[in-house]
C-alpha cells in the first residue's frame, strides 16, 4: 500500500508540473523555434566578472539623419486557391529610429558565458536575469529566448504611423474597414519574404562585439528588411493590429514555428485555440493561409499541446 500511495504521489507531482508549465506561458521553456540555446556556466576559485558590466551594453551608434522610404505592393493567390487581397503601401523608416531599435534588443554573446565563486551563483543568475529582460531577453539561468511582448511593447510607437498607411491604403482601396483591415495587414506580412535572421550578428560600428538577438529581429527592422522568418513577422503582425486599437492577440511559439491568434468567434472550419476563455482565430505569416487556418503540421501540433500560448495584448 504505501509503495502505490508513492507511485501515485509521484504522478500526481508530474501530473501538476505538467499543468503548471503550459498554463503559464510566461515561463522559459525548452520546447521553442529553431534553437534551443544555452548559458555556459562554471564554478571557479578564481571567476572571471563577464557580468560586471551587463546592464549597460555598449551598443552604442553614430547619429544617424534622415530617412528611407519603402514601397510595398502585393497581389497573391493563396493556399488552395483562396484570393487574398492586392494592395500597395508606401511610408518612410528614420534611419535615427530603426538604428535606436535594433540596439536596444539583444545582449552581447560574451555575456552567456561566465565563471562564478561558490555561493555566489543565484546572486549573479538574479542580476543577469534583470539585466536580460531590460533588452528583451528571458532567461531561467540555463537558457534563453526573446520576450516577445516586450518587443511588440517597445514597437508599438515606432511602426505606428505604418499601421496608418496600412489602413489609409485599404480605405482608399475599398472604402471600409474591420475585419477585411486585418486581412489586409496580414496578407502584406505574410508577403514579406522568409528568411531567419543571423544570430549572433556583428554590431556594425563594432565587429568584434556580437550581439545575440535568437534569431529574430524587431519589427522595424523587418520592415525595412522586406523578410523575416516567422517569429519576426508574428511580431511585427502583432504589433501593427495592436496599434489598430481594441485587437487581443496570442502569441503561439512551439514545435520549431511561430504564429499569432486575434480574438474573434471563429467561423465553420476554422482553425481556433482557447485561451484563459477566449477564442483566438489562428493566422499564418509565412504562407499566405486565409485568417483562421493554419498547415496540417501546425494544427496536429496545437491538438498535442506541443505550443506554448502567450498572451501579448
Amino acid at each position: 500500500m504505501k509503495i502505490l500511495i508513492s507511485i501515485l504521489a509521484i504522478w500526481f507531482v508530474a501530473l501538476f508540473l505538467k499543468v503548471f508549465t503550459t498554463s503559464e506561458p510566461s515561463k522559459v521553456v525548452s520546447a521553442g523555434l529553431k534553437r534551443a540555446p544555452r548559458i555556459e556556466i562554471r564554478e571557479s576559485s578564481n571567476p572571471t566578472e563577464a557580468i560586471q558590466n551587463l546592464e549597460e551594453f555598449n551598443f552604442t551608434a553614430p547619429e544617424q539623419t534622415g530617412s528611407v522610404t519603402r514601397v510595398y505592393q502585393w497581389n497573391t493567390v493563396g493556399i488552395r486557391g483562396h484570393h487574398l487581397q492586392t494592395g500597395k503601401v508606401r511610408f518612410d523608416i528614420s534611419k535615427n529610429e530603426l538604428i535606436r531599435q535594433i540596439a536596444s534588443f539583444g545582449v552581447s554573446e560574451e555575456s552567456l558565458s561566465f565563471s562564478y565563486r561558490k555561493g555566489n551563483l543565484a546572486r549573479i543568475l538574479e542580476r543577469k536575469r534583470r539585466a536580460f529582460a531590460k533588452r528583451g531577453i528571458l532567461t531561467n539561468g540555463s537558457q534563453y529566448r526573446p520576450d516577445y511582448r516586450w518587443m511588440i511593447r517597445q514597437s508599438r510607437k515606432p511602426i505606428q504611423h505604418v499601421s496608418q498607411m496600412l489602413k489609409q491604403s485599404f480605405e482608399k482601396k475599398s472604402g471600409k474597414s474591420g475585419s477585411d483591415l486585418i486581412a489586409y495587414i496580414t496578407n502584406f506580412v505574410q508577403n514579406l519574404d522568409y528568411r531567419i535572421p543571423q544570430s549572433p550578428r556583428e554590431w556594425p560600428w563594432k565587429p568584434q562585439l556580437q550581439i545575440v538577438n535568437c534569431g529574430v529581429n524587431m519589427p522595424l527592422e523587418t520592415l525595412y528588411n522586406g523578410w523575416g522568418d516567422c517569429d519576426s513577422k508574428s511580431v511585427l503582425l502583432a504589433t501593427l493590429l495592436g496599434n489598430l486599437g481594441n485587437i487581443n492577440t496570442v502569441f503561439l511559439e512551439g514545435n520549431r514555428h511561430a504564429f499569432i491568434g486575434i480574438a474573434g468567434m471563429p467561423g465553420r472550419n476554422e482553425h481556433f485555440v482557447t485561451h484563459r476563455n477566449i477564442k483566438y482565430r489562428l493566422i499564418e505569416t509565412t504562407t499566405p493561409y486565409p485568417i483562421g487556418k493554419i498547415s496540417k503540421k501546425s494544427w496536429t501540433g496545437i491538438q498535442k499541446e506541443q505550443f506554448q500560448v502567450y498572451q501579448v495584448q
